[in-house]
């Protein structure tokens, strides 16, 4: 049998749990205790420039006077529920929207308030094991705000972008960086899927050119993160298409080509999990292919053992069955012989290689 490779401890599969309270008036949520606190960062900028603050505090936020000047304001960490309340109070976010912030089992999804579109996504982390973390995104005229469950994201291109004026970043309104998060969130699952790969690639080899390796737990693992990565990219692509296809107030025309590459991107996405999915069964057929050919191997093996004996059995239960020669001279004479037990063990020789030679000759030790 192939040997296991050293398994780790079992994990618990990853899925959406509902923590919402029953009964919970929506602008009565609470905040999970557990969360780290609210960190916020706040981006002004209008064609001109750009004024970027860190650990802002809630009392000084406030939408700009300057009609040309848009405000992305990022919090990170949810564990205050009164900071985020008076967020929302500040820019008109709706309570049952402020709700599903905190409460971070929601599906990627789009709700239309009005003059404020309301977003969720769901952004991969750097964690070994494929997790992904909520980013919820509210979307006006002049504004933008996104919170995050912890610090740090996948932001860094889009916030330089922002700082040097690069492209139509600072040309452009709230609805382009939502398109251009919402991009980032999106490229981030190309390296997961990009590493799925290539180890299914080293798999694939590895059963190739050795037979003590048992890659059964890590394609296990594999299938299972392949099988939430397509779900959430699911729900990513089907939410960008409703962005797409529908007519939003803070979304202007000319966005909606750039979010139509988005979705084709997840789109892409799903295309790439899907091959490496039908990868993950095709190694393991080929895997119990291989398992089947060798385990046949060794049952031939075994045959071939077996019937050489069985002649060298029958000869020797023959001569072992003591008849007394002196009693009838046709009671195995051959006991008296001189060379009767060199005969004997010829005649076993004789029947063992005139059968390895007859299974040679039907192809039996050839695969």
């Amino acid at each position: 049998m192939p040997a296991q490779t050293d398994r780790p401890k079992k994990r618990n599969r990853l899925r959406f749990r509902r923590n919402t309270r029953r009964n919970t008036v929506p602008d009565r949520f609470r905040a999970d205790p557990t969360a780290p606190p609210p960190e916020i960062s706040v981006f002004l900028w209008n064609a001109d420039s750009c004024v970027e603050e860190q650990d802002v505090q809630v009392r000084k936020i406030s939408l700009p006077t300057d009609p040309a000047t848009r405000i992305w304001l990022n919090v990170s960490g949810l564990g205050d529920a009164d900071t985020i309340r008076r967020i929302g109070d500040q820019f008109g976010l709706h309570p049952l929207a402020l709700e599903d912030v905190v409460h971070v089992h929601q599906r990627p999804k789009i709700e239309d308030y009005g003059d404020v579109l309301f977003l969720v996504s769901r952004m991969v982390t750097e964690s070994e094991q494929f997790e992904t973390e909520q980013v919820s995104l509210f979307v006006g005229r002049k504004f933008i705000v996104t919170f995050q469950e912890r610090p740090g994201d996948c932001f860094k291109q889009v916030r330089d972008r922002l700082r040097s004026g690069q492209g139509m970043m600072r040309s452009s309104g709230p609805d382009y960086l939502l398109y251009s998060l919402l991009d980032a969130i999106i490229d981030g699952y190309f390296p997961r899927v990009e590493s799925s790969t290539r180890r299914l690639d080293y798999l694939e080899e590895l059963i190739a050119t050795t037979t003590r390796i048992d890659p059964m737990h890590a394609i296990r693992k594999m299938k299972t993160d392949l099988r939430m990565m397509r779900r959430t990219v699911t729900w990513q692509r089907d939410a960008l298409l409703m962005l797409v296809r529908g007519e939003f107030a803070p979304i202007a025309p000319s966005v909606r080509i750039y979010l139509r590459d988005c979705a084709d991107h997840s789109m892409q996405l799903l295309d790439a999990i899907e091959m490496d999915r039908e990868m993950c069964s095709d190694i393991s057929d080929h895997y119990f292919a291989l398992l089947s050919i060798r385990n046949n191997d060794v049952s031939r093996v075994l045959t071939i053992i077996a019937t050489l004996f069985m002649p060298m059995g029958v000869v020797a239960g023959i001569y072992g069955m003591n008849f007394d020669p002196s009693v009838s001279q046709w009671n195995m004479p051959e006991l008296k012989w001189a060379w009767g037990y060199p005969f004997a063990l010829s005649l076993m020789a004789t029947f063992a290689v005139g059968m390895t030679v007859w299974f040679w000759v039907r192809g039996w030790f050839h695969r």
